[in-house]
């Protein structure tokens, strides 16, 4: 909420500002975001042709969790292969070990999940250090996919799929919107948002059902 506040106090006072990853309501501003809802659909569709049907996903929740996008494209998706939705919304805690605690606790309490998705990187890792902990197998036991790569994912054994941002396609964009409204070629245009499109890089974590 202090970051939202401060932005405002931005905009009120005439400044440029471009957003990137998230966008506030009420609030005119330039917005670079992903295709949150594309992205989460991705990843069930693999899931789903590899076998897997007991899906959950777990994500960060900041405000509403049935308005947060990457929520919607997951369910949206389950929706969509008539299966039913696991979802898992999590609450910001100060420290990772938490939520290693809760994806442990939601995992013990779900037996018949196949599959997970984790909605940030970060609970991906906090997911990875769980399944470990309760001694589980990636993809034998449960199959893996997060939300933004890491080089952790990448060297992980077994490697993990991730649903990967155009890191760098996204602040080329946001610097050029950026500049485009300080030499004033876009100042008197209404303020836009751009959607880029995520790419789910396939690994190991994910391998046909047996």
């Amino acid at each position: 909420m202090g970051m939202e506040e401060d932005i405002k106090k931005l905009v009120d006072h005439g400044m440029d500002v471009v957003l990137f990853d998230r966008k506030f309501r009420n609030m005119s501003t330039d917005v670079v975001m992903v295709n949150n809802e594309g992205g989460t659909h991705s990843a069930v569709k693999h899931l789903v042709e590899r076998g897997y049907k007991n899906i959950a996903f777990v994500a960060l929740a900041l405000g509403k969790p049935e308005k947060e996008e990457r929520i919607m494209g997951f369910k949206d998706a389950m929706s969509d292969y008539g299966l039913d939705s696991y979802i898992f919304p999590l609450p910001f805690k100060p420290h990772y070990q938490e939520y290693v605690e809760k994806i442990r606790d939601i995992i013990e309490a779900n037996k018949h999940l196949d599959a997970i998705i984790f909605g940030t990187n970060y609970l991906g890792i906090s997911g990875l250090e769980a399944i470990r902990n309760l001694e589980l197998k990636i993809p034998d036991d449960l199959a893996i996919v997060s939300f933004d790569d890491h080089d952790l994912f990448r060297i992980h054994n077994p490697a993990i799929t991730v649903i990967a941002q155009p890191i760098e396609e996204i602040s080329q964009t946001v610097i050029n919107t950026l500049l485009e409204r300080l030499q004033n070629v876009e100042k008197q245009k209404a303020k836009k948002t751009i959607t880029l499109s995520t790419s789910l890089i396939i690994r190991e974590s994910t391998r046909i059902k047996k």
